[in-house]
């Protein structure tokens, strides 16, 4: 896959310090968490139907367009020109069969673009300031440390969004509107802050580290709890193999810090296993993991609609508000959703639903080559760098497949840019030269 361009490939260049491209970053990345807190407080709280959080990132959106514009890198416009003209033409095709409902679509194709489209700034910022990607990365940690330390004082307080301590379940979002998509925005940060913790060996990451792996567990979400879990006993056996080439801590160090954390993580998920127990709605859940697809009852009811439908609408999809209306008609289930509708809330599904085929491919295509792109280069360097972004990555495909809210999430794409800034432009922040494995 081509990279986006080089800075000087942009005419015109608008002229900042190094502080103002760092405050820039700072407010593309962090910052974005505040407005998503303020605007959840906003909605329930005081009622006024508005979305800060849509204008704040429509605004960096517009501001990311003349940027997008004016680089020169052929292929991400051909890439975003193929994606936009789908949509127009299968947007004539839903009017035409009475389906469209314009405002909605192109908020949710906005959404679905959102990362494509403000890559092309971020690098331009980091290019033109020489800003490395360890400060990048402090900016997607900042954003789900900050996530970790909102749901940590919901729970203790009982403030928020939503919060429940009952038979059913046990848990908060705070303020945030989409619970799922938090959780995997802040999956992703946690695993970045682990990477500094190992790589920086600082309180400064031991504690970013444990506010958001407690703000995951407070979720109660099963991303939230296995994701923390597990990324963290992964890394935790994976650092004994790097030498201090890659973190700034020697072996006996590791085996005291595996062994402490070993004997942590046995507490935390006993602790967790008499949590899910106690609880009846979790308990259901984590257990139906072992038996079916998460999303058993929308997926199939997704694949009745799909391949009940004319074949002009599996090409060219029937629209996000169409398809989950279809869905919800179709789902059996406790909650009836037939008049609001449903998403699939499998990624894959949605996009097919909603775009047809040739789009869901398209879309997807980006996401799953940068994998492999990753998954290439670390087999080559085994570089601990390459294996933290081969984890992020990894952890965005598993999800959007079993429970998305991945590929149209703004939360998510917060974090997702940064990890797609890393694997597009390695050869740019690669500070590590092929790491020696201890």
């Amino acid at each position: 896959m081509a990279e986006l361009s080089e800075t000087n490939n942009i005419s015109h260049p608008i002229l900042f310090n190094v502080n103002t491209g760092k405050l820039l970053l700072f407010f593309m990345i962090a910052f974005p968490v505040v407005i998503d807190l303020l605007n959840g407080f906003i909605t329930f709280f005081i009622g006024l139907d508005f979305s800060i959080g849509v204008l704040y990132r429509g605004l960096i959106f517009f501001c990311a367009l003349p940027v997008f514009i004016l680089q020169k890198d052929k292929f991400w416009k051909i890439y975003i020109a193929i994606i936009t003209g789908l949509w127009v033409l299968s947007s004539v095709i839903w009017a035409g069969s009475g389906m469209l409902q314009l405002t909605k679509e192109v908020m949710i194709f906005i959404k679905m673009i959102y990362p494509f489209m403000i890559l092309p700034l971020l690098f331009y910022i980091v290019k033109k300031y020489k800003i490395d990607i360890e400060y990048v990365i402090i900016c997607s940690v900042t954003y789900s440390a900050i996530a970790g330390a909102s749901i940590i004082f919901s729970l203790i307080s009982g403030l928020g969004i939503e919060f429940s301590a009952s038979k059913y379940s046990f848990g908060a979002k705070s303020f945030f509107v989409a619970q799922n998509d938090i959780g995997l925005s802040m999956l992703i940060g946690y695993t970045l802050s682990l990477y500094l913790f190992f790589k920086k060996f600082t309180f400064r990451y031991f504690f970013s580290t444990l506010m958001i792996m407690a703000g995951l567990i407070g979720l109660s979400t099963r991303t939230g709890i296995m994701g923390a879990l597990g990324v963290f006993l992964f890394l935790m056996f994976a650092i004994m193999f790097y030498g201090k080439r890659s973190m700034k801590i020697g072996y006996f160090t590791k085996v005291v810090i595996f062994s402490f954390f070993v004997v942590a993580l046995a507490i935390g998920t006993v602790k967790v296993i008499q949590l899910v127990s106690e609880y009846e709605y979790m308990l259901t859940k984590f257990q139906a993991l072992t038996y079916e697809h998460p999303r058993q009852n929308l997926t199939q009811a997704a694949y009745n609609r799909i391949e009940g439908r004319h074949w002009i609408y599996n090409v060219f999809g029937e629209g996000m508000t169409h398809f989950k209306l279809e869905v919800g008609n179709r789902l059996i289930g406790a909650f009836d959703v037939s008049e609001q509708g449903q998403p699939v809330e499998v990624d894959y599904l949605d996009l097919m639903g909603n775009y047809g085929l040739i789009m869901a491919l398209i879309i997807l295509m980006f996401p799953i080559l940068l994998f492999f792109k990753i998954l290439y280069r670390f087999i080559l360097n085994r570089n601990f760098q390459d294996l933290i972004f081969l984890i992020c990555i990894s952890l965005f495909l598993v999800h959007s497949t079993l429970a998305g809210h991945a590929i149209i999430s703004p939360l998510v794409a917060t974090n997702m840019v940064v990890v797609y800034l890393y694997i597009l432009h390695r050869k740019t922040f690669t500070t590590e030269q092929k790491a020696v494995i201890a």
